[in-house]
């Protein structure tokens, strides 16, 4: 839910959603995704 929330704000391409889905997995932490998507449009 929160993914597709994020995804229609931002419109990450895929190589940020495949960036973001290696962080997540690495870290076992879900959220890595969504925070990583987000730091990277703010900056």
């Amino acid at each position: 839910m929160y993914n597709d929330i994020i995804f229609k704000l931002f419109k990450p391409d895929r190589i940020y959603k495949n960036n973001a889905k290696i962080i997540s997995e690495n870290t076992g932490v879900h959220c890595m995704l969504i925070i990583y998507i987000v730091i990277n449009y703010i900056i």
